[in-house]
């Protein structure tokens, strides 16, 4: 009895220890349950997520420190500030991604960034400067870019979205 009560016991620690190395049953639970009530494909990370529905569109978000996976080179973004969230979307028209980015720096400085490193070859489609809320809307041989620079309780945040249509 003893022999098997111990066969039991190792038998369960490592089962448990083999799902320790996987996803964690709450994340498991929550790709089961996101699955039943959309139908798309999920698959939890500890730093994000993909999402894949039925025709095969995905969706991938992640949080960190990184630009997503690729991030167009021809894009630039702040490198003074801290890339707080990133993520990237592929449809059947082309590819989103964005990038949330927080700085010390003010409006105008970021702005003059962004202004410096797309005057070459970008068409500037809008331009809106209100102080503490600034966007740039630009766009070049089918990419377009917005970024918007805003200040909200003393912490100036970026946002940079760029699509892609192929």
């Amino acid at each position: 009895m003893k022999k098997k009560t111990l066969f039991i016991v190792l038998v369960c620690a490592m089962a448990f220890s083999i799902a320790g190395c996987g996803k964690s049953l709450s994340q498991k639970a929550a790709e089961k349950y996101i699955e039943g009530q959309t139908g798309a494909e999920v698959d939890l990370q500890d730093d994000g997520v993909t999402i894949t529905d039925k025709d095969g569109n995905t969706i991938s978000a992640k949080s960190g420190k990184g630009l997503p996976s690729g991030w167009p080179s021809d894009i630039p973004y702040y490198k003074k500030g801290k890339i707080e969230q990133s993520s990237s979307m592929a449809l059947p028209q082309g590819k989103n991604y964005a990038l949330v980015i927080s700085s010390n720096d003010s409006v105008e400085d970021i702005m003059g960034y962004y202004k410096e490193e797309f005057s070459s070859d970008w068409n500037i489609d809008m331009e809106m400067n209100m102080g503490d809320v600034a966007t740039l809307m630009l766009s070049k041989d089918g990419v377009s870019v917005s970024v918007g620079v805003d200040v909200e309780k003393g912490e100036i945040s970026q946002s940079i979205i760029t699509s892609t249509i192929e």
